[in-house]
């Protein structure tokens, strides 16, 4: 609302981010904004960056982490506001400097430098924030410093601040993995948030026990992890700079230039994918620890948080029928051979579908084990595994492909319409009316 308490703004909150409508003069403004970081996507992808703010979800979780009582509760909601204050003054003086940069004229060089200097400034004054921050929260709640909850959220926040983009760099190919922060992931992501009330005490108490060693763990191959990234894009970024220097005056980069640039380029990739891989590595090392210690009952919600954030495609929705078949058995015109069918055709479809996961899922993990020789692009085993990645990918759309055989096969005309994105037949779209999201050719 605006200061007169008129609604100016709707929230329509993902997942992810939120769509904020703003009324401006001849109409509505639409922008996606992150929902942490509160930044639109034009300002996520800029150059000049700071690192994201502490969450505003921050200090109730932590709170709860702390153990701290309604005083402790009102402290902390108090210091992040103070925080969040200075952050976001500094976020708007950045904002405007981008601002300026973006209009000049000067030279692309300058600018970029002048770009990392002030990155670093930023990175430099949240750190700064934080560990104020911190420190005031032990000083107003009696925390010790050495308490091992404090120390886990204070390191965790290191971590953040030197938060990877997970973006494949080199332009050649897919990275179908992702670096996930434990703490982050289990104790303070949106995703999560069922996971963590749904589980017995005993596993959280679990859980929280190995996560306030994870930084012991993890903050080592995380850091060779972010440098060897940061040290690959610079290399990008100088590549990017030289080809387009050279472009002015009709050449492009040859002979000895050339050849260094293409050994730095392929030395820093692959430092940049093998500690990735490390990283990955000691992740699953600790969740194949932390499964161990944890009842069955409990086992598989907590795997399957880690495999779907890590692994993303595994369970790529566009692949699985499951849902096809689960709104197929809830169609009221269905006779009892019918609903036998389906049942059984379910259970079967069940079992291969998730055989299909697994053997991806181990694909992954086997991935992250992998020791290609240094400043190769691929080996002999790397080219194996990415075949045996596209025959998973082959047969898991094959499944896909036969199960909406069998739906049609089981299911009338008139109930294949009732089944969205389920295809009136194996022709191509285009025969029986592209769009219609199988509705068939009412509209025609």
């Amino acid at each position: 609302t605006n200061q007169n308490g008129d609604a100016v703004k709707t929230l329509e909150v993902e997942t992810e981010s939120v769509f904020v409508y703003s009324s401006v003069e001849g109409g509505v403004e639409k922008n996606q904004v992150n929902a942490v970081s509160g930044r639109t996507a034009s300002e996520e992808n800029s150059a000049l960056q700071m690192p994201d703010a502490i969450s505003p979800a921050f200090p109730k979780q932590a709170s709860e982490i702390l153990k701290l009582d309604a005083a402790g509760l009102i402290a902390i909601n108090a210091l992040y506001d103070d925080y969040r204050d200075q952050y976001n003054e500094k976020y708007s003086e950045l904002r405007e400097i981008g601002i300026t940069l973006d209009e000049s004229d000067s030279d692309e060089m300058e600018i970029y430098k002048r770009v990392k200097d002030l990155n670093t400034q930023a990175m430099e004054f949240v750190e700064r924030l934080e560990i104020r921050f911190f420190e005031d929260l032990t000083a107003l709640t009696g925390i010790s410093n050495e308490d091992k909850n404090l120390v886990m959220l204070k390191r965790f926040r290191e971590r953040q601040r030197l938060i990877v983009d997970q973006q494949d760099q080199s332009g050649f190919s897919r990275d179908e993995t992702k670096a996930v922060d434990l703490v982050d992931l289990y104790l303070f992501s949106r995703k999560t948030q069922n996971l963590r009330t749904s589980v017995s005490g005993e596993t959280y108490g679990t859980l929280l026990r190995v996560l306030n060693d994870y930084h012991s763990n993890i903050d080592g191959p995380f850091r060779n992890y972010v440098e060897s990234s940061d040290k690959f894009k610079r290399t990008q970024d100088a590549m990017r700079m030289l080809w387009r220097t050279d472009g002015d005056s009709g050449a492009s980069p040859s002979g000895e230039v050339a050849d260094r640039m293409r050994d730095r380029w392929l030395e820093d990739f692959t430092n940049s994918r093998d500690s990735k891989r490390q990283y990955l590595l000691a992740n699953q090392e600790i969740i194949s620890n932390l499964l161990t210690s944890i009842n069955e009952n409990d086992y598989w919600n907590v795997r399957m948080v880690f495999i779907r954030e890590a692994y993303p495609d595994v369970f790529r929705s566009a692949d699985d029928a499951s849902q096809m078949i689960a709104i197929a058995l809830t169609l009221p015109s269905l006779t009892p051979e019918q609903i036998s069918q389906l049942k059984q055709y379910s259970e079967q479809y069940r079992f291969d579908y998730w055989n299909l996961c697994e053997d991806m899922i181990r694909l992954y993990e086997s991935n992250a084990e992998a020791q290609t020789q240094s400043n190769a692009w691929m080996n002999q085993q790397d080219m194996q595994r990415e075949i045996e990645k596209e025959t998973l990918r082959f047969q898991r759309k094959e499944l896909y492909d036969r199960a909406q055989l069998m739906l049609r096969m089981i299911l009338t005309d008139d109930q294949i319409k009732d089944i969205p994105g389920l295809r009136p037949s194996a022709d191509n779209a285009a025969k029986w009316g592209k769009g219609n999201n199988g509705k068939g050719n009412e509209g025609k």
